[in-house]
């Protein structure tokens, strides 16, 4: 009925005096003589005894009922102590997701190489194809970020004519036939403000055939930190 413990206790104590009152009352009325001083005496004690019962009949199931809410309390603040758990843990999944790596992206250049010079001179033992002399190698440059997470490089080849894929060099060993020889150089010129350039030396060592080399370098750009406000004179 969603009556309070208070009251409840309170109907109980007064039910059972109201009670004990028509019990007494009852009796009274059939005795046709005086009652005795000891039966008035008993009947005081039955009084007193069935309200001190009922208040602590009434004590007990206020305190049973007490218990009962303290347990429906403590089950409520735990269901939402759980739901606020788990709000906190999607909200940082959700702020992980919000600050993900950033994605991968590559910077690349290809250049286009000349046959190299037939070699003519005679000699003991494998003769190179191409002139030592005559061969210069080209610097092949492109440029990434400064702050940028440089991750590797992939360097292609191709001849000119061709139209198939590229050839991959990131394996090359000293005993591999190549087309294009790479080398890691040193730039020789000054990027542009924020760049860092990745250079390498190609050469074509194909006698007879024009070439295209190709170097990608793969990097993750870094988030640049805000830069403090500078306050206004």
């Amino acid at each position: 009925m969603g009556l309070s413990e208070t009251i409840v206790a309170a109907v109980i104590g007064a039910s059972a005096t109201l009670s004990a009152a028509g019990f007494q009352l009852m009796k009274a009325r059939s005795q046709s003589t005086v009652r005795p001083r000891r039966s008035a005496l008993r009947a005081a004690l039955t009084l007193v005894a069935l309200v001190v019962a009922s208040a602590v009949g009434g004590y007990a199931y206020s305190e049973l009922r007490a218990d009962d809410a303290r347990q429906d309390i403590a089950r409520l603040r735990a269901e939402i102590g759980s739901q606020l758990q788990a709000l906190a843990i999607a909200d940082e999944k959700r702020a992980e997701t919000m600050q993900a790596a950033p994605p991968v992206v590559s910077s690349e250049a290809l250049v286009q190489l000349a046959p190299c010079v037939r070699n003519g001179a005679e000699g003991d033992g494998p003769t190179p194809l191409c002139d030592p002399a005559s061969a210069t190698p080209v610097t092949l440059c492109t440029q990434i970020p400064a702050t940028a997470e440089r991750l590797g490089s992939d360097r292609y080849s191709r001849p000119l004519d061709g139209a198939g894929d590229w050839q991959s060099h990131t394996n090359e060993t000293a005993d591999q036939t190549v087309d294009v020889a790479f080398v890691d150089a040193s730039p020789t010129y000054a990027a542009a403000a924020g760049l860092v350039p990745v250079c390498v030396n190609v050469s074509n060592e194909d006698p007879v055939h024009a070439r295209i080399a190709r170097i990608v370098v793969r990097y993750r750009a870094q988030p640049v930190p805000p830069q403090p406000a500078v306050a206004s004179r």
